[in-house]
């Protein structure tokens, strides 16, 4: 996907982890792609999203580096 590839070059550019600012991320299928691939590479990724979404977000991404609003 386009963000996973943004966040990559982010994080490689700048020679640290990126923070990613997701509009539409929904379920973070991006996230949890590039978190497999290059779990060192993300910082944090920040989702905005419709209402149910980030309430489902919100109690799934508990303890991690993903934000949901």
């Amino acid at each position: 996907a386009p963000i996973d590839v943004a966040a990559l070059i982010a994080a490689l550019a700048l020679r640290s982890p990126a923070r990613v600012l997701d509009y539409g991320g929904g379920t973070a299928v991006a996230y949890l792609q590039l978190l497999r691939t290059a779990p060192d590479l993300i910082a944090r990724w920040h989702i905005i999203d419709l209402a149910d979404v980030v309430g489902w977000g919100t109690s799934y991404f508990k303890e991690s580096s993903v934000n949901n609003y």
